[in-house]
């Protein structure tokens, strides 16, 4: 079941791909805020969405080969 989950297909790319692009954008986005002295409450907003997707995404990974 989660297989397909996983590897939906949207325009012949797997869900899991975009999962992970868009976790790294979010980690991107959360240095970048941090580097730049942006308000503390933005930055650790950020951190937590990161980690949240983070740990979707590494799950899906896992549990689609269990």
């Amino acid at each position: 079941m989660l297989n397909n989950i996983t590897y939906f297909g949207i325009f012949g790319i797997p869900l899991i791909v975009y999962g992970g692009i868009l976790t790294l954008g979010f980690v991107i986005a959360t240095a970048y805020t941090g580097a730049k002295n942006k308000p503390m409450k933005v930055h650790k907003a950020l951190a937590i969405v990161s980690i949240i997707l983070g740990v979707i995404h590494g799950l899906l990974a896992i549990l689609a080969y269990t």
